[in-house]
């Protein structure tokens, strides 16, 4: 399953997903044991990654953010969000950017994840650029609670008519 956020939307708030069914035992640990540490400007996006690299070898984990803002930056995701703006990718950006095997980011990715629960009440991503905020693709069993996302830049159009 893979979730895509619409351009449209700056920002939202994501409760429970998926129910969780887990048959191996819950081990909790804290995104700042892989140093991502809230409210701290510094770039998150490769610690979430061990982060989640840590629950996909270690079915039935709970990954919990302890509140704040965590910052998620990559450089790939800047272009995408500059080349769209550009308009590099047409009239459709939406058509060719949130497609299987579109040229995205992911900023929490729990592909392949099983039995993981994500606990993040009070956690806001902070994106810089353009990313597919979540995805949960060949998981099984995932559940996320209470995790917010905002973008720095919200994908928006603005502009005045002249004629």
């Amino acid at each position: 399953m893979i979730i895509r956020k619409s351009l449209a939307l700056a920002s939202c708030t994501i409760g429970m997903l998926l129910a969780s069914c887990n048959s191996h035992p819950q081990q909790e640990i804290s995104v700042e044991k892989f140093g991502a540490i809230p409210n701290d400007g510094i770039n998150d996006f490769e610690a979430l990654r061990a982060a989640t690299d840590y629950c996909r070898q270690n079915p039935g984990s709970t990954l919990f953010f302890p509140p704040g803002k965590y910052d998620i930056d990559n450089e790939k995701a800047r272009k995408i969000e500059f080349e769209a703006i550009s308009g590099a990718y047409g009239e459709n950006v939406q058509g060719t950017l949130f497609k299987p095997d579109g040229p995205y980011v992911t900023a929490l990715d729990l592909k392949n994840c099983n039995q993981t629960t994500v606990k993040a009440h009070g956690a806001t991503l902070f994106l810089h650029g353009w990313y597919e905020v979540i995805t949960i693709q060949g998981a099984k069993d995932v559940n996320i609670e209470g995790i917010s996302i905002l973008y720095n830049r919200p994908p928006s159009t603005v502009g005045r008519i002249v004629k």
